[in-house]
């Protein structure tokens, strides 16, 4: 009897011991998953292009992250056809944003949505930005998309300004070609002042000489929009010569920056050094414009083109927001006339600009949250198959940009908000900020 007892007694001791094993190697194996998964966050390598999105399709809501994409290239989705989530109370007299305590908010999602199937439904608010820890967010918002006493130079007369920064043509040395298009140059040069203790390596912006002079003049109106403003994340012109008119050249300085479109296409041909980018990388990108363009805006000046081929970066990935002088001619793909005579950037323009040329600070607003889908695309065209001349139908009937591979939920979140069609309805650019900010840091906990 005390045999089988003492048999019995090591039979359970023995089941206890393997219970306690698995229960130890299950768990384990838990912690691992779940760290692996929230590491993943930051080691996603922006590499390469091939991420904007997969090409099937699939007809609902259970497509998860890359889902809700065009036919063939994914590049957009309706707006309307967002996966309802939970989100906060959201009161019809208050136009600020409210958001969580925790700075982070619900996760948002595209539904598959075929252009040859879905017809957009009117737009339904489904999500709101995480809440700001900084309690001025939100009450910023109201004043900066006031349309009263903004300001734009390139509608002013630049006379004076030029007076201003007029420099002599004798100071100025022109070197190699870094960049040009149909009519537009730009140079890396040295501007030798006698009463300076050394040169300074400038960047030079001109026209050749096919250039007529209404675009010689444009040059010099684009590239003082900028002018006599001090911030490390703007760029503005340090001065401009006009001893031949036909020629003008503007000078900034040089300070080891290239265009940030052209870096992010070399980031995705693998020719950017071997750069890869992280996506706290593009979080930092994207929170150097945000600040750029707040100083801006609260000099009571719009932007109107903001866009990765308006801003510059280092090899420290510093980056600063310059103006729009060029930009139609460097990069043509990226602007259309639609018959009024005017070159506009069509796919980065809100509705209200596109359809009736209304330009508030909640334009720039929309233009940054193309920018951010940019970043994370490492400068795809968006919308890259529709019709220009579409896009105001496109963008009014609710389709916007999709959700690109490898890119967050929290930061594609913040692109959705940018694109309400109401103007009052977007967030501004202190809660972005604020957000970004909160979400960089976020990305920290993880390296």
């Amino acid at each position: 009897m005390s045999t089988s007892l003492g048999t019995l007694y090591v039979a359970m001791g023995c089941a206890c011991t393997f219970t306690v094993l698995v229960i130890t190697v299950a768990s384990v194996l838990y912690l691992r998953v779940k760290r692996a998964r929230d590491q993943s966050l930051t080691c996603r390598y922006y590499s390469g292009p091939g991420y904007v999105g997969d090409t099937s399709t699939s007809q609902g809501g259970g497509g998860g992250r890359g889902a809700g994409s065009s036919l063939r290239s994914n590049s957009y989705a309706t707006i309307a056809s967002f996966k309802k989530v939970h989100i906060l109370s959201h009161e019809k007299k208050r136009k600020s944003k409210v958001c969580t305590e925790s700075g982070m908010g619900e996760s948002l999602h595209y539904a598959s949505s075929p252009l040859s199937q879905v017809y957009s439904q009117p737009y339904s608010p489904a999500h709101s930005l995480p809440a700001s820890r900084h309690s001025h967010a939100s009450c910023c918002a109201s004043s900066l998309h006031s349309q009263a006493s903004w300001r734009d130079p390139r509608h002013t007369d630049p006379s004076e300004r030029v007076r201003q920064l007029a420099i002599d043509r004798w100071k100025v040395e022109v070197g190699e070609v870094v960049q040009e298009g149909t009519f537009g140059r730009v140079y890396r040069g040295v501007y030798r002042d006698p009463y300076a203790r050394a040169a300074l390596t400038v960047i030079i912006k001109t026209v050749s000489g096919e250039a007529s002079s209404a675009q010689a003049r444009l040059l010099v109106r684009e590239g003082l929009l900028l002018a006599g403003l001090h911030h490390q994340h703007l760029l503005p012109v340090l001065g401009v010569c006009l001893s031949d008119p036909r020629h003008p050249l503007l000078l900034y300085p040089h300070l080891g920056l290239s265009n940030l479109k052209t870096y992010l296409l070399g980031c995705g041909r693998g020719t950017s050094e071997g750069v890869k980018l992280l996506t706290r990388d593009l979080v930092h990108i994207a929170i150097q414009v945000c600040l750029g363009l707040i100083h801006l805006h609260q000099q009571r000046l719009l932007h109107k083109d903001v866009a990765t081929r308006n801003c510059l970066i280092d090899s420290e990935l510093q980056v600063r927001v310059s103006d729009t002088a060029l930009a139609r001619d460097l990069f043509p793909q990226d602007y259309h006339c639609l018959g009024d005579n005017e070159n506009r950037p069509v796919k980065w323009l809100s509705l209200e600009a596109l359809i009736h040329k209304q330009f508030t600070p909640a334009n720039d607003v929309w233009m940054f949250g193309v920018l951010l889908w940019e970043l994370t695309t490492l400068a795809q065209q968006p919308y890259i198959e529709v019709d220009p001349f579409e896009m105001a139908a496109y963008l009014r009937d609710g389709y916007r940009l999709a959700q690109p591979q490898n890119c967050p939920d929290e930061l594609f979140g913040m692109m959705a908000c940018c694109w309400a069609p109401a103007p009052e309805d977007r967030t501004s650019f202190p809660h972005l900020l604020s957000c970004l900010q909160d979400f960089y840091s976020a990305l920290g906990k993880y390296i």
